[in-house]
């Protein structure tokens, strides 16, 4: 008869290298799952109802699911989240630049702060840094009402620019990583002065990052803590996911509640898709291999940088 009782089992983040082991809960495995599906079905059924979308809306937008997968895939793996898949993607079907962020930031609000942030305290707790994420993400919502209200950008092209040279430093990064081998850094936090100044420092310019191109501030946070600190890469990832995910809240709700320039059908049918990724990611990574599915999304971003930066800079 199987035990109910926490057991010890390999790490959750994927990566076959990885020697961390975490205690896993049997009980309840899909309880959360179960309850999240239950609750999008009744948000769907009150957007419905409440005539803010079509059916054909959604139908048109069958797709996105398989979109939430990847990204949710995506973001197990790198320290970019899901917005790194997010803005693009919307850009290429047509979305304008800024509704384009207002998906981003309400995919990984809900994605990242609410489905990411439950699965790692429930699968692996100790792997988030509070002080981090509490210093940074209180910070960086501040700095993302500065970008929308106080220094807007509300022109596409900049907007583009601005992720693909963002993207651009994180492919960048990502390789530097991959040589440099930072995922085996395993040096403990350390919550002091100079620590506070950086986490300030990540929180100001990521938070500015999420207003304008819906994200930034998981990639700076995750760059600061191995690269300045050599802190564990399986913690800066899923510090960074949490800290996106609360950050992310916050102008959501503005572009929610304030500008109402959500797509709205968009948002709703990539949140089921989320929600199974987060489940099959870590399988994912673990079949795939991390490398390789940094490598791969590397060089995606060098391609994305080269064809934006042609298209809005030469050909302009």
């Amino acid at each position: 008869m199987q035990s109910d009782e926490p057991t010890k089992s390999e790490c959750w983040c994927g990566e076959r290298t990885c020697r961390r082991e975490v205690e896993t809960d049997r009980r309840g495995v899909f309880r959360f799952e179960l309850i999240a599906a239950l609750a999008l079905g009744v948000v769907f059924v009150f957007v419905l109802v409440g005539g803010l979308v079509k059916p054909d809306d959604l139908y048109r937008a069958w797709f996105m699911p398989i979109l939430g997968v990847g990204a949710a895939t995506i973001a197990m793996s790198t320290p970019a989240g899901g917005g790194v898949v997010f803005f693009p993607t919307m850009v290429l079907l047509g979305v304008p630049p800024v509704e384009a962020v207002a998906f981003s930031v309400g995919a990984q609000a809900v994605g990242m702060g609410v489905f990411g942030t439950f699965n790692w305290i429930k699968r692996d707790r100790s792997a988030i840094l509070p002080w981090a994420v509490l210093t940074t993400a209180l910070i960086g919502g501040a700095a993302s009402l500065l970008a929308l209200f106080v220094f807007p950008i509300v022109e596409p092209r900049p907007l583009q620019l601005t992720f693909s040279f963002f993207g651009l430093g994180l492919a960048v990064y990502i390789f530097y990583g991959l040589r440099h081998r930072l995922d085996q850094s395993t040096s403990p936090f350390r919550f002091n002065r100079a620590m506070l100044a950086v986490l300030a420092a990540v929180g100001l310019v990521g938070g500015l990052l999420v207003g304008y191109i819906g994200m930034g501030i998981d990639a700076s946070l995750f760059f600061a803590l191995t690269y300045f600190f050599r802190i564990d890469s399986h913690e800066a990832t899923v510090t960074s996911i949490v800290t996106m995910g609360l950050t992310a809240m916050v102008p959501f709700g503005v572009h929610l509640l304030v500008t109402q320039d959500l797509p709205i059908d968009l948002w709703l049918m990539v949140l089921p898709g989320i929600l199974f990724g987060a489940r099959i990611g870590p399988w994912l990574n673990h079949r795939l291999g991390r490398r390789r599915i940094l490598t791969g999304f590397g060089i995606l971003l060098v391609i994305e940088f080269l064809m934006t930066f042609t298209k809005q800079v030469i050909l302009y």
